[in-house]
């Protein structure tokens, strides 16, 4: 049986509608009806139904729909096949015998009416050359993200001369009177030095996802290094007491396994101090290689000195990592319970330094991805977004971090061009922030992929 679909669309207002057989589908208002029953399908689910209309009559695979239904989250075929389970539900349709989604087995999912616009005044155009398109661009930015994320360049077992020297900084080891506080902090200083070695340009860098695997290693430095083809590997301790913090430092040539330098970084147990110290092993690093400090940007300042307040702080980064990590595993019962405690951690470290900016801009960040999660329907915590990023701007709306969770709430609530133009000017102040420039990349070809319809 044949469907035919028809499209009309308010260019004006932005708002597209959809005809599929006795199915309506509204994108602006997002609502979906069977002839005039209308039907409850919401959130992904209902993002889900419009790629497939929009890219009909093409396939669309796996990653295509990661992209744009989960916004670039890494999903499973297995949660994608449930989300389809459930659109199928709500559209009354059979996986047997099935009347709106045809499934191409290990490849994808299409819509299977014929795409045909009918309205006058705006022009027909070939949505699969456009969503060919789309997927070209959109496989170019994963495999330069993906490769920025976890580099392990297969040239390094014979570098060019002149290559810029590779790294890799262990995991340090902690001894400390306070372990609670010091998980966090010796995991946070961790991947903020990693963060700031990164910002060198001639430097390569391993990041924090390859690293914590060899967190309680057996194998040798050597072997580390020839596992993960680095010429360099900066290990060390930190010890932790109530008004002190020590770091002793170790960088070793993988190639020999001998030390080229050992250093000792001591200061007071301070907010100022732990950012200068991380600041400092990164520039005594870069000096010992002899590469420039050219890309090293100006510190991104912390707003508060009240170092309970940014154990918290620290403590929410923590929980943020593991929700991410859990996220890509599709554990989403552990990324929410992260998250949650994220969100606590943050409460108690606002309530400490109420004007500490960061704190608020993370607390919006958190209430973002957790809005984002409910399938965009719990509205309190878009309000708790909207007012933790509000107070965010009024202590320091120049900060990276806060520009970023402001990007980050314009697009839950639909607002593009102001995401992107925040998006834009946080990733100045943190070019090396992985996660920001995926970000970045989507709200760009998002952006392009709308103009394409609009104008088509």
């Amino acid at each position: 049986m044949s469907i035919s679909v028809a499209a009309t669309v308010d260019v004006e207002n932005n708002l597209e509608t959809w005809l599929a057989g006795d199915l309506e589908i509204a994108i602006g208002p997002n609502t979906v009806k069977k002839g005039n029953k209308p039907l409850d399908i919401s959130g992904l689910t209902f993002d889900l139904l419009v790629a497939l209309v929009r890219a009909a009559p093409s396939l669309v695979c796996h990653d295509d729909l990661a992209i744009t239904v989960w916004q670039g989250r890494i999903v499973t075929p297995e949660t994608v096949a449930q989300r389809v389970k459930l659109l199928r539900k709500a559209l009354g349709d059979d996986a047997a015998n099935p009347r709106y989604i045809g499934l191409v087995k290990r490849r994808g999912y299409k819509l299977l009416p014929t795409v045909k616009r009918v309205d006058a005044a705006v022009k027909s155009f070939n949505n699969s050359r456009l969503f060919a398109w789309y997927n070209w661009a959109i496989s170019g930015v994963l495999l330069a993200a993906v490769s920025l994320y976890f580099w392990r360049g297969k040239e390094a077992s014979s570098p060019a001369v002149g290559a810029p020297p590779r790294i890799a900084v262990l995991p340090f080891h902690m001894q400390s009177a306070h372990p609670d506080s010091s998980d966090f902090l010796a995991a946070s200083i961790h991947d903020d030095i990693i963060s700031e070695l990164a910002q060198i340009k001639d430097l390569l860098v391993l990041s924090r996802t390859t690293m914590v695997i060899y967190e309680d290693t057996k194998l040798t430095v050597k072997e580390i290094g020839r596992e993960l083809e680095v010429d360099n590997i900066l290990e060390g301790t930190m010890h932790h007491s109530e008004d002190q913090i020590k770091i002793n430092v170790q960088l070793i040539n993988t190639a020999t396994d001998t030390h080229l330098w050992a250093k000792s970084y001591e200061y007071e147990y301070q907010v100022e101090s732990i950012i200068k110290l991380q600041r400092q092993v990164a520039i005594d690093v870069a000096n010992d290689l002899r590469v420039s400090l050219s890309g090293l940007p100006s510190e991104q300042g912390i707003t508060t000195k009240s170092i309970e307040a940014y154990e918290h702080y620290l403590a929410a980064r923590r929980y943020i990592v593991r929700a991410h990590d859990h996220l890509i595993s599709n554990n989403f019962p552990q990324a929410q319970q992260n998250l949650l405690s994220a969100a606590e951690s943050l409460q108690k470290s606002i309530a400490i330094d109420p004007r500490f900016a960061q704190a608020h801009a993370y607390y919006s960040l958190v209430n973002s991805r957790m809005y984002e999660m409910s399938g965009k329907k719990d509205q309190a915590l878009l309000n708790q977004s909207s007012t933790a990023i509000f107070e965010a701007l009024k202590i320091d709306p120049n900060s990276s971090y806060v520009l970023w969770a402001l990007g980050y709430h314009y697009q839950q609530i639909g607002n593009h061009d102001k995401s992107l133009l925040s998006l834009e000017e946080a990733a100045r102040g943190l070019p090396n922030e992985v996660n920001l420039q995926i970000n970045l990349a989507m709200k760009y070809l998002g952006r392009t992929y709308r103009r394409c319809i609009e104008s088509s």
